[in-house]
């Protein structure tokens, strides 16, 4: 056994039961991805991005803006939604024909 510290990293929360995490830290991080779309929406030219914490906040506010809603669950397009959290969506032309400029 070393005594040297080892760092594990677990792509989702769902994978984490298979760390033996007996005398470990554990730090949760869920923002990468978040950060990454909104930062490629607002270079591709939309206007605003607004972060909300469920679906329905999600919708509710697309409506009253006339904006799109788009999220994801368990790495699935969220039920109620049209688009998901890759940045890769949120290309220029995408944004241009969602009027988001």
């Amino acid at each position: 056994m070393t005594d040297k510290p080892t760092l594990s990293t677990s792509l989702s929360p769902a994978l984490l039961h298979l760390y033996d995490l007996s005398n470990s830290v554990v730090v949760i991080i869920d923002v990468f991805r978040a950060t990454s779309t909104i930062a490629s929406a607002l270079y591709n030219g939309a206007k605003s991005v607004i972060p909300v914490d469920s679906v329905p906040k999600a919708i509710e506010i697309s409506k009253s803006i006339d904006g799109i809603a788009a999220g994801e669950r368990d790495g699935m397009i969220a039920d109620g939604l049209q688009h998901g959290n890759s940045p890769l969506e949120y290309t220029r032309e995408f944004i241009e024909v969602k009027r988001w400029y």
